[in-house]
């Protein structure tokens, strides 16, 4: 590189997006350039059948976790989709749908272990590996809907937030 020709640098500017800043040999810098950010025209709007769709990846994710299954979307795409609901004014909705599905679930699990066995010691070992399976199931179901209990449960009943997702 010759000692006279300018050469570019990358700048971070206070948006911390990279400008283009010229540099000549003596170490002066010429000034940055301005970022501007216009506004969208028209605001964003959801696709008509966002709840549905976006609850039914969730409860297809909550079926597969429950029946120990492996889950058709990543934990992430799932966290952003219960994001995405709760930012969206959905968050009531998602709390209820998860609160009923996981008590369907655990209704369901108790009527399997009643009359299995009459022997106590084998009762006694069904129930502790169906708490492990559920300690481990909420704590998945937990890294996934995090964002609602962080957000919405705490802010409308902070006594019950962790109650149910957490408690692994």
């Amino acid at each position: 590189m010759s000692s006279t020709s300018p050469r570019t640098v990358a700048a971070a500017g206070p948006s911390m997006l990279p400008q283009r800043v010229e540099a000549k040999q003596g170490g002066s810098a010429g000034p940055a350039r301005k970022l501007v950010i216009k506004p969208l025209k028209k605001a964003p709007k959801l696709p008509d059948d966002f709840e549905q769709r976006t609850w039914g990846k969730l409860l297809a994710a909550v079926h597969a976790v429950h029946g120990k299954q492996a889950v058709a979307h990543s934990l992430e795409e799932l966290y952003r989709a219960v994001q995405d609901m709760c930012n969206n004014g959905m968050a009531s909705n998602v709390y209820d749908r998860l609160q009923a599905e996981c008590q369907r679930h655990i209704e369901g699990r108790l009527d399997g272990l009643l009359g299995q066995t009459p022997d106590t010691l084998a009762f006694l070992n069904l129930v502790h590996g169906a708490w492990d399976d559920h300690c481990e199931q909420m704590h998945t179901l937990r890294s996934i809907f995090l964002y609602l209990d962080r957000t919405y449960v705490m802010q409308a009943d902070p006594r019950r937030s962790n109650l149910t997702l957490a408690q692994a």
